[in-house]
């Protein structure tokens, strides 16, 4: 985590632990008041408390950011040693018995520290605007993911300081969760004055996480949350999208790299084969920082899921046949893969593009273990695992821009060729040839082009899932039933708070 410097300022962060939902009850632990009492009395401890918020995120995210986003949707297949958790994920047969990817004390305990920064802030003299639009954009993280992975969520805003009937709560209708999370983003762009940070929320990671949320809303719920506003937008969400990228961009901070070294570097934390080489480079906008010393072994869990021994999951045949269809050629060494439909043995050649040799495992004596090794390349104790989580990087946005860009065009019913542009800029930093335009003669080709092209970049960062159920493809693509697209609330939080429904579908 970003670490707090000295025991006493460590003994001081657990004060702001006020409205954790334990793990097995779920149910407020508070606080007493007369603790709170010695804190929030200058923008020292402001920041302290703000800490806090990142050091919950830090506790929800580990593993979550990969469970949520990586592996449901076509980047996996399992094993011949598969793993139930897992095995669920990538066949979306979720279940509300496992706990690893739907539970969320975690979430709602960095909301909690969340909304008692927001209360607290303010009455301090001279208070640090700063701080305050932080813990503003960190609630509506949370609260984006609980929209986007549950839909109707439990809406939590105060800071309670006693337990009462508020501390159980039914779900409140996604589009209140969407007004909440729109009018904190919205109060973090009117605080938020410092334009760059590796590890905190700024002006850039600001307008990345704004994009997201733009390009990830429907229509139909970016039009209700407008007509509900006093002064209504005069934009579509995907031209609010495209203004945000390009805010990011004018701030003129971030660059591709440019070869394959600068690449592995922005991911690579291998401790065996590279010590102290990885995780740095010009595209990292937003990371969580994870450090053994102050977020004990086993820190992010990037080890355990993806690097540790054989993993029960493995690099889907579909991917790597659509990355040698775009990218290799008659030139191209060739491997063989089984493709699981038909089940024969099949060669595929291999990309020219070192994306896919720094990500893929290529194990050409056993072709049943397909690993990304974008993190490590070779085999991690998960104990020692202090790799970063990457939530925002330059090339994830240009190809977001692309896409923005193209759905623009498309409500104008004609070709941006700037889309075209976006997705050329990230393939000449990979030294790749530039896209045949001439092949693309409609919107919806031209978005495919992109989302390829994003799977390619981001395969093992979290982004898949997502980019499938936001341009609504994750049904027709994979044949999930609609009702499964959301996720099932955790058992434990049904029996314990009755006023709990579940999703349809479980």
């Amino acid at each position: 985590m970003i670490k707090i410097k000295n025991q006493t300022s460590k003994i001081i962060v657990g004060i702001f632990s006020i409205m954790l939902f334990m793990s097995c009850e779920n149910i407020l632990q508070l606080e007493p008041q007369s603790r709170q009492a010695i804190f929030w009395q200058d923008n020292n401890e402001a920041e302290l408390g703000i800490l806090s918020i990142y050091d919950a995120m830090q506790k929800n995210y580990r593993k979550n950011h990969f469970y949520w986003g990586e592996f449901r949707g076509d980047n996996y297949e399992v094993t011949d040693k598969p793993q139930i958790v897992m095995s669920s994920l990538i066949n979306s047969e979720l279940s509300s018995d496992f706990a690893e990817y739907t539970r969320w004390n975690n979430l709602y305990l960095m909301i909690s520290r969340a909304n008692l920064a927001i209360e607290k802030i303010p009455q301090i003299d001279s208070y640090d605007p700063d701080l305050l639009g932080e813990a503003h954009i960190l609630r509506a993280y949370a609260y984006f993911d609980a929209y986007r992975l549950w839909g109707d969520v439990p809406l939590h805003t105060l800071a309670l300081t006693e337990f009462n009937d508020d501390a159980k709560k039914p779900r409140s209708p996604k589009e209140a969760v969407l007004e909440l999370i729109l009018s904190d983003l919205a109060q973090a762009e009117t605080d938020i004055t410092t334009e760059k940070r590796d590890y905190r929320f700024s002006r850039a990671s600001l307008f990345a996480f704004k994009a997201k949320i733009f390009m990830f809303i429907t229509e139909e719920q970016f039009n209700n949350w407008n007509d509900n506003q006093e002064i209504t937008v005069s934009k579509t969400k995907y031209e609010i999208a495209d203004e945000a990228l390009q805010s990011l961009e004018d701030l003129a901070f971030y660059t591709l790299t440019k070869d394959q070294e600068s690449w592995r570097n922005l991911f690579l934390n291998d401790s065996e084969k590279f010590p102290g080489i990885g995780q740095t480079g010009p595209e990292l906008i937003l990371s969580l920082k994870y450090t053994l010393s102050t977020d004990g072994f086993s820190a992010s869990g990037v080890h355990a899921l993806f690097t540790n021994g054989n993993p029960p999951q493995k690099i889907s045949y579909s991917i790597l046949k659509k990355w040698s269809d775009v990218f290799g050629d008659s030139t191209s060494e060739k491997y063989t893969i089984q493709n699981p439909t038909t089940g024969n043995d099949e060669k595929l050649r291999i990309p020219h593009d070192y994306r896919f040799k720094e990500t893929v495992d290529i194990n050409t004596s056993n072709s049943k273990i397909r690993k990304v090794f974008k993190y490590a390349k070779t085999t991690q104790n998960s104990r020692n695992d202090d790799t970063n989580i990457i939530l925002f990087r330059y090339a994830d946005m240009l190809l977001l821009w692309a896409e923005a860009k193209n759905k623009v065009a498309q409500d104008l019913a004609i070709i941006d060729f700037n889309a075209f542009d976006l997705v050329d800029r990230v393939r000449l930093a990979r030294n790749l040839a530039v896209v045949n335009r001439s092949g693309y003669s409609s919107n919806e080709a031209i978005e495919n082009l992109i989302l390829n092209e994003r799977q390619f970049e981001l395969l093992g960062e979290g982004a898949r899932w997502w980019d499938l159920v936001r341009t609504g493809k994750a049904s027709s693509e994979l044949g999930i039933d609609e009702t499964k697209i959301q996720w099932p609330i955790y058992r434990d939080h049904l029996i314990v708070n009755e006023k709990l429904t579940q999703n349809d579908g479980y």
